[in-house]
């Protein structure tokens, strides 16, 4: 019976079918964590720190992305005693460098929709959280307050099913490649083993058997002198002696 490693030449066909069989992965949300320090104002010294994330249907390589409805699938982050999610927290705009990965983003709790901007209010609490910095606002003093450094941003990717479905299809090829190349060396071994055997059994054959092959092709072994013929008489050698 066949192994089922015994696929190894079609290996490479066998990895695009496990790719092209993959179903297409629905559209997903990208998740990006987030921390900032607060160096300024009454809020400072602080890390805010958090997470968003978007609709993977609205990477546009080499594009900005802004649109009239809240671009967050979901947020996380607490500020000044609140809890602020995507209820009350508005993703209003994104741009992707021309790989596809995120370079830019504009997040804050008072963006109109439709714009590319959000508003710092100093009449009431306000923050805006960017690729660049996190700003904010107070009440008392009436002033906004401007980060000086940018945050950290780290994305939480995970493998999509056809990407899953290659590195199956890899780990079959590998191992199929792998078992294809042993049993060839096997045979290989087995070959050089019997061919060493019948080398040996050559040089160590009987003399004897020599013999019998001389006398069937007609040639009569040599008979040492004294000894009777066949038919029990002398030899002509002890005759004349």
């Amino acid at each position: 019976m066949k192994s089922w490693l015994s696929v190894a030449p079609f290996a490479p066909l066998l990895v695009a079918l496990l790719a092209g069989a993959a179903p297409h992965a629905a559209a997903s949300p990208l998740t990006y964590d987030f921390s900032v320090a607060v160096d300024g104002g009454p809020a400072a010294p602080q890390t805010v720190s958090g997470w968003f994330s978007f609709d993977d249907a609205l990477v546009q390589p080499g594009q900005v992305v802004d649109a009239a409805a809240n671009l967050l699938s979901s947020f996380a982050m607490d500020f000044m005693g609140t809890h602020y999610d995507a209820g009350n927290a508005w993703l209003q705009a994104l741009s992707f460098d021309a790989g596809g990965a995120l370079s830019g983003f504009l997040i804050g709790n008072d963006c109109p929709a439709g714009e590319i901007f959000c508003r710092l209010d100093t009449t009431k609490s306000t923050w805006t959280l960017s690729a660049l910095a996190f700003n904010y606002t107070s009440t008392s003093p009436p002033k906004v307050w401007l980060g000086t450094e940018a945050p950290v941003v780290a994305s939480r990717t995970v493998p999509e099913p056809s990407s899953w479905a290659l590195a199956l299809g890899g780990l079959v090829a590998g191992l199929a490649l792998r078992r294809s190349v042993g049993r060839s060396r096997s045979v290989v071994e087995r070959q050089g083993h019997a061919l060493r055997s019948i080398a040996r059994r050559r040089s160590q054959r009987p003399r004897g058997l020599v013999r019998l092959r001389q006398r069937a092709g007609g040639i009569a072994p040599r008979r040492p002198a004294g000894l009777a013929a066949p038919d029990g008489r002398a030899s002509a050698l002890c005759r004349r002696r």
